[in-house]
């Protein structure tokens, strides 16, 4: 797997929005899915992404997304516990 420079993924964003995704990607030789992510990112959080724009490496997103779905099932549990104290 490939990692890019937060300076290069900037760029590329920016030729991007001036060309179009799939031309940019095209002529970066980055996947059009990976170049449609990082715009994503940049437009979800766009007063960050001027200071500092954050990309987390897969290993990471997967332990972030493992570590959400055990929260939200101990939330799910706590719920049940206590509509069935409501009984």
């Amino acid at each position: 797997m490939k990692h890019y420079t937060d300076e290069f993924k900037r760029k590329a964003v920016v030729l991007s929005e001036e060309i179009g995704c799939r031309d940019a990607a095209e002529q970066l030789g980055v996947s059009y899915y990976t170049l449609s992510d990082w715009r994503r990112r940049k437009n979800i959080r766009p007063e960050e992404s001027q200071q500092r724009e954050e990309y987390l490496p897969d290993a990471e997103l997967l332990h972030e997304v493992h570590y959400l779905r055990e929260a939200n099932a101990l939330l799910q549990r706590t719920v049940d516990y206590l509509l069935k104290q409501q009984v």
